[in-house]
């Protein structure tokens, strides 16, 4: 016998929806201005943003929900895994199986999430960086290469300087980037260490 509950959408269920529903509003846009010092530190120039570029920039978040349905269908959160959770007391949620997969396939695991982590990254440093670049007159940002360049020096804590973030936003980036590298090359090495 099958017995229905029935749920109330809360706030959860209306956070996601903003989030899957949110894109750049097709032929309008709205530009943001914001004074940044020239490179030699004397005046402040104005850069121009564009306020779809940070709503593309914020649709990232939708690849938890990809990687959520993914999880969901994955071994470790079928029936007969529930089960067996249940039977040790915890539940089998999204939060295990990925910490069984990680387990499982610790090398295949951390470097895909360093590599989707460093795409996405350098991608919101070319967002933040390259309207300033334009409007100083230095190229560096162009390739997106370069971004990827940076997000990898700064995660790995190398720090050569040869190319380096000048805005707020791009400055953010780089600090996230710094912040959440150690933590992955960290945890890379760890299972490294583990396979051999």
């Amino acid at each position: 016998m099958l017995v229905h509950t029935k749920k109330s959408f809360g706030i959860d269920f209306w956070i996601e929806a903003f989030m899957i529903l949110l894109c750049p509003p097709p032929y309008w846009d709205v530009i943001i201005d914001i004074k940044a010092l020239n490179p030699a530190n004397t005046t402040k120039v104005p850069v121009y943003y564009l306020l779809s570029d940070f709503i593309l920039a914020f649709m990232f978040v939708r690849l938890l929900f990809l990687t959520r349905a993914v999880i969901n269908y994955s071994i470790f959160m079928d029936i007969y895994s529930k089960r067996l959770c249940k039977s040790y007391g915890f539940t089998a949620n999204v939060r295990f199986a990925m910490k069984c997969f990680v387990r499982s396939h610790p090398g295949t695991s951390v470097l895909l999430l360093l590599i989707i982590t460093v795409f996405i990254l350098a991608y919101l440093l070319r967002i933040a960086e390259l309207p300033y670049g334009v409007t100083v007159g230095n190229i560096t940002w162009e390739p997106f290469t370069d971004s990827v360049w940076c997000i990898i020096i700064t995660m790995t804590t190398v720090g050569y300087g040869d190319i380096a973030p000048k805005t707020i936003f791009g400055r953010i980036v780089a600090v996230l980037a710094a912040l959440w590298g150690t933590f992955l090359v960290s945890i890379l090495i760890i299972s490294v260490g583990n396979i051999f």
